[in-house]
């Protein structure tokens, strides 16, 4: 046994083996070397019997009581203090007791770290605990006075560290219960952030659940790290990092549940197990980063809250996003409202039901599902290189859809007013509403072939271009090559000249539907394709239409035009091929004129 009484200061050097240590009076410093007590029931004693007792760890010194206890008690007027101070100083423990009726202080500091197994206790009077740029890493057991308050300071970084890898101040560790049974604990404290900077507090392990409420008013990182780990908040909360990491869940629905929390400037991150919910919250701005975020439950609104790059948040039920931009993946499953969003370029948004648009512009993906129902309350523009997917059984409606430099699939219903712009393709075999194909803009119906309906006007402008495939040339319409089927009238509104022509694109397709020959068309013979038909075509000029057949590749010799009909009370417009005429027929039809001439003569 070591004991320690009297005022004076001992240092001990280099490592040795106790029973037991006692420090009664003065101060006991272990400076370096590794220190040990034996098995049974060795306790680390601050017991100021006999005056102000003080036990120091510093210069890497490990103290190794993982069979014992650690005892800071301290008797009226006097006090009792605990310091670990120094890199790579250790004192592991099974447990913490603080009990004061004079002062009693523990300190952690300067990259030193207080392990205690089981737990910690902590009461009585004047009691001061800091981590000040040190670490504290506890058992489940965690029992304090409510007015006891613990000042935490983050270690200090290293080169590499991230806010996911590098540790917190305060770190709870508890293993998984017995099979069957997941253990509940709670955490009830006064944390703020110490003189060194914000702290952050760590729930670590597996298989546990905690709620964690109190005065919590620490500025750094909130961490739940572990598979099975669920933490719970409950009560405000200044932390400005919450982290969800390795099959950790972290439960924030409780804090102020059904009322607005301004989490301006804080950031909400997981990893790729990790999850983070929001059930029941109205949140103001804020980061959610990482691709765990979800609300389950009870609907959740953001206000002013991005979605990072990377990062993904799933809603199974009702969500309202407003004023923010959204450069991640939402996955809306339930209803969804937007209301002045971007959807960036590297954003993604996933409609599975029923949504609400307005003033949204989508820069990135927009998939409305089998079952999704969009309805635009104000005009959409989606920018370049962004896309707009209409799955069968989807539908987008309400006010204009413009397209600039876009792709928009439509196998399901688009009945918004739409506008193809320069650089935008519009295609699929879906139902569209009233359709316009400015310069540059493109409309290719079907899915190689096919055919697309359109159940309103559509305007040809000058520049634009309808894109026909053919991938039989004996085919029906619709099957053997593109139809576009206009219930109303077709307005062409093109010019003369070259650039202002309105193109036709004439392209062939193999056998599996890729650039390459179409089947069944033969040169020698002629071929009628109905591409269009509408209600009316108005303003048809063959000089404002330019068919293209660059990439047509089968071979021929003869001649394409565009020829303007009518069927069944119906205009049709149809791409038409007329071949050479054989040697034989042209000698006969020389032969008849020769003959036809001398008759005349003949009779003059």
């Amino acid at each position: 046994m070591l004991l320690k009484t009297g005022e004076n200061k001992q240092v001990l050097t280099g490592g040795a083996r106790f029973t037991s240590v006692a420090v009664e009076g003065g101060t006991l410093e272990f400076r370096g070397g590794e220190y040990e007590l034996l098995p049974g029931n060795g306790v680390i004693r601050i017991d100021n019997l006999v005056g102000d007792a003080r036990l120091t760890l510093s210069g890497g010194a490990r103290f190794d009581d993982s069979m014992g206890s650690t005892h800071v008690l301290s008797k009226p007027d006097r006090n009792a203090f605990l310091l670990l101070s120094g890199p790579d100083t250790r004192l592991i423990t099974q447990d913490v007791r603080v009990q004061s009726q004079g002062s009693a202080s523990v300190r952690v500091e300067n990259g030193a770290k207080l392990v205690a197994i089981q737990g910690m206790r902590v009461g009585g009077r004047d009691v001061s605990f800091a981590v000040d740029r040190g670490s504290v890493e506890t058992g489940p057991v965690f029992l304090v006075d409510t007015q006891q308050i613990f000042s935490i300071s983050d270690p200090v970084a290293t080169v590499g560290q991230t806010s996911l890898t590098r540790p917190a101040a305060w770190t709870v560790t508890t293993a998984p219960g017995r099979p069957g049974y997941t253990p509940d604990f709670v955490y009830r404290g006064h944390f703020e952030d110490g003189p060194s900077g914000p702290g952050s507090v760590a729930f670590a392990g597996s298989g546990f659940r905690a709620v964690f409420s109190g005065q919590l008013n620490y500025t750094g990182r909130t961490i739940v790290d572990g598979s099975g780990v669920a933490l719970e908040i409950r009560g405000p909360i200044a932390s400005r990092e919450f982290i969800a990491l390795n099959g950790g869940t972290l439960d924030l629905t409780a804090p102020l549940s059904g009322t607005l929390w301004d989490v301006s400037s804080r950031s909400f991150r997981t990893d790729a197990t990790g999850v983070i919910r929001y059930d029941g919250l109205q949140l103001i701005g804020g980061t959610l980063r990482g691709i765990g975020h979800e609300v389950a439950h009870q609907a959740v609104s953001f206000d002013g809250t991005s979605l990072a790059a990377n990062s993904r948040f799933t809603a199974h039920r009702g969500v309202a996003w407003s004023n923010a931009s959204l450069s991640g993946m939402l996955d809306a499953r339930a209803g969804l409202t937007l209301d002045n969003v971007m959807i960036t370029s590297g954003g993604s948004l996933v409609l599975g039901s029923g949504a609400t648009f307005a003033d949204v512009e989508n820069n990135g993906v927009l998939d409305l599902r089998t079952g999704a129902g969009l309805e635009l309350s104000s005009p959409m523009v989606s920018g370049g290189g962004s896309q707009v997917l209409v799955s069968q059984g989807a539908a987008l409606e309400g006010a204009a859809l413009t397209m600039r430099g876009a792709l928009l699939v439509n196998n399901g219903t688009v009945s918004a007013p739409l506008t193809l712009d320069f650089g935008s393709l519009a295609m699929g075999g879906g139902t569209f509403g009233s359709v316009t194909v400015n310069r540059g803009g493109t409309f290719a119906p079907g899915n190689s072939p096919g055919t697309a309906s359109t159940l309103g006007p559509v305007v040809f402008n000058a520049g634009g271009e309808y894109e026909v495939e053919v991938a039989d040339a004996l085919g029906a319409p619709g099957t053997g090559f593109d139809l576009w089927d206009i219930a109303g009238t077709l307005d062409i509104n093109a010019g003369t000249t070259f650039n202002s022509q309105f193109v036709v694109s004439l392209i062939s397709m193999d056998a599996a539907f890729a650039a390459g020959p179409a089947a069944n068309f033969d040169k020698h013979r002629s071929f009628a394709w109905t591409v269009l038909r509408a209600d009316a075509i108005d303003g048809f000029d063959p000089k404002e239409l330019r068919l293209d057949t660059s990439a047509f590749e089968n071979d021929t010799d003869g001649k394409f035009s565009l020829q303007l009909e009518h069927a069944g009370g119906r205009s049709e417009l149809q791409i038409v091929y007329q071949p050479v005429p054989e040697p034989a027929t042209t000698g006969l039809m020389l032969g008849g004129l020769v003959t036809l001439l001398a008759w005349r003569r003949r009779r003059a």
